[in-house]
Formats: C-alpha cells, sequence, structure tokens
C-alpha cells in the first residue's frame, strides 16, 4: 500500500474509532488536522466547531440534537476537567432548552478566573457546588442548572426550563426555593426568584411554557394549564388541552398550540401515520366541543407573536386584566 493510500487508510481507522466512541475526530498531530482542515475546506469532511471533524455520512445521519451532543462529548473528551452549565448543562439533562440558546457552549471548571478558551464556547466565573455524570459529560447538577438559566436568559426560555425540570420530576419546587438561598447576592436572582416563584410542572412542552410566559407579559388572565376535559364517548378516558380560560359570561376557551413535531415526530408519532394522527386529533376537538368548549388554535411561532396572540384570544373574549 503506498504513502497516501496508507494515510488515508489510517484516517478512515481514527474516524471509525471517533464514531464508535460517539464523538468527533480530534488528532494532536498538527500535519493531520491540516489534512483533515483541507478536507473540511473541500466540504469532504464536516468540521462543527475547530479541531473537530466528522465524516458527511455520519454526522447527516444525526438528528439535530445528536449533532449537539457529539460536539459537547468531544468537548467533554479534550477538556475532562469541565464542567458544562447553563442552556448547555440543561441540553444534556434532557430539559426543553431551545435551540436558540445552544451556542456558545457553556462550562465552569475550578479556575474562576478562566483563561483563554476556543471559540464558540463560554467560561462562566461562577463557581458549581455539585455535578452529575451523564455518560463521559459531566454538568451542573439540577438545581445549579435551573436556577443558573433563570438568573441568565429571557424569562420565557428561563422558565421552560424551569417548568421541564418540574415536569420530569428531576427537582421539587421546595428544592428550587430552598436552593435560590446558595445564590443570593449573585447577578440575576431577582430574575431567578421570579422564575422560581412561577414554575409549574403541569406544562407539556417548552413551547407551552414560553407561550405561558408571555401571557403573563401580555397580563393576559391565568389559564388553567392541561385541563382535563371528559370524554363522552369513552367516560374512561380524559382529553387535556394545552390551556383553559374561563371568561366571564362566555363559554370556556381551549387554547391549543400546533406543531409540525406533531405529525412528524417518532416519539409523539408512535409509529401512527400523519392522517391517522389528523383525524384522532379531529376526533379529539369534536369531543371537546361537545362539552361545551370552544377551541383555538395557533402554531408555536404565531402564538410567540404578540398582536397575533392577543387578537386570536379577543376574538374568543379573552383579554387582557390590565
Amino acid at each position: 500500500m503506498g504513502g497516501w493510500a496508507a494515510t488515508e487508510a489510517a484516517i478512515d481507522l481514527q474516524f471509525q474509532k471517533a464514531e464508535q466512541q460517539g464523538v468527533c475526530l480530534v488528532s494532536s498531530s498538527r500535519s493531520l488536522r491540516r489534512a483533515l482542515a483541507a478536507r473540511a475546506s473541500e466540504d469532504m469532511l464536516i468540521s462543527p466547531l475547530p479541531g473537530m471533524f466528522a465524516r458527511p455520512a455520519y454526522w447527516n445521519a444525526l438528528s439535530r440534537p445528536e449533532k449537539l451532543l457529539l460536539v459537547v462529548r468531544t468537548d467533554a473528551l479534550l477538556h475532562p476537567t469541565w464542567v458544562f452549565s447553563h442552556a448547555t448543562a440543561a441540553f444534556v439533562l434532557g430539559l426543553d432548552v431551545s435551540y436558540n440558546l445552544i451556542w456558545p457552549i457553556n462550562f465552569l471548571t475550578d479556575n474562576p478566573g478562566g483563561g483563554k478558551h476556543p471559540p464558540h464556547h463560554k467560561h462562566h466565573r461562577t463557581g458549581f457546588n455539585a455535578f452529575i455524570e451523564k455518560g463521559s459529560i459531566k454538568t451542573t447538577d439540577v438545581l445549579q442548572t435551573v436556577i443558573d438559566c433563570a438568573r441568565t436568559y429571557p424569562f420565557g426560555h428561563a422558565l421552560a426550563i424551569a417548568d421541564s425540570a418540574l415536569h420530569q420530576g428531576l427537582i421539587a419546587k421546595d428544592d428550587l426555593e430552598a436552593g435560590l438561598a446558595w445564590f443570593g447576592g449573585k447577578r440575576g436572582i431577582r430574575a431567578a426568584r421570579r422564575v422560581v416563584s412561577l414554575a409549574d410542572e403541569r406544562p407539556d412542552s417548552g413551547g407551552e411554557s414560553m407561550v405561558r410566559a408571555l401571557m403573563m407579559e401580555l397580563s393576559l388572565p391565568q389559564p388553567i394549564l392541561q385541563a382535563p376535559v371528559p370524554n363522552l364517548e369513552h367516560p374512561e378516558l380524559v382529553y387535556r388541552v394545552d390551556f383553559l380560560f374561563r371568561p366571564e359570561g362566555l363559554a370556556p376557551v381551549a387554547f391549543e398550540l400546533d406543531g409540525l413535531e406533531k405529525y412528524e415526530s417518532i416519539q409523539m408519532t408512535k409509529g401512527r401515520t400523519a392522517v391517522r394522527i389528523m383525524a384522532e386529533e379531529r376526533q379529539r376537538e369534536a369531543a371537546i366541543t361537545a362539552s361545551g368548549i370552544r377551541v383555538a388554535r395557533l402554531g408555536f411561532r404565531q402564538a410567540m407573536k404578540p398582536r397575533l396572540l392577543l387578537a386570536k384570544l379577543a376574538a374568543y373574549g379573552v383579554v387582557p386584566t390590565s
């Protein structure tokens, strides 16, 4: 085997090992890094971050969350002392975190002074109380993750993360409230107190939490979350609606969030076809209407537009309280 062919075979072998580990290929060899970077510049390889490489077939077969996890796992391999934090920790812990918060990758170390860090990363200057190991990845514990996010991010994003932690039973609200004392005096603690006080385990998704936060900001009446609605045809079954409003003098209003994930996500479709899901949704809506409840719908992106949300709910008699 000639020199070029031997080099290609060696690179392929390294990629195979990296893929088996679930990480990107990184190399301490300057010459190999240059060779890999040259291939990436010609779109022969994927380089999600400087110094990290993946073969296109492998990378493109991954979902968006899997790609991010691959990068974080590679970071953990390169920097074993790092403890991932904030939105990065929330993502690794399985909380509902917006993709808008994914970059930069957030981490803490024992060195509060920091030092240099790679591009697309943020080194936070706060310490950590405890960490969790998720495979090869170390993250701040659930308490610190939720409160760090609540101190740092916009209200809706932070509430989605806190709601998700409660919904999954990863932490109790009492523990969140007690944990605030550990962060007393830190920047953003007032915002964190607000998030924790309003956090609720009932929302079924991050989207519901973010729309709920917007409703609060718009002074809309507080709806009942995941309200149960009887199934008149099958009394043993109970439907739940995302938000239930009871405007004075009018029939109740179920406000539902729609999204393509309902029809495309493997987890949500559970093997059912889109046609079957739509038929079940029509049947469900008919049952809710039969209970004397009016149904209003918006997609998540539409619902996050204040004017559109206000107009939609106003058409059903739901208006701001002030």
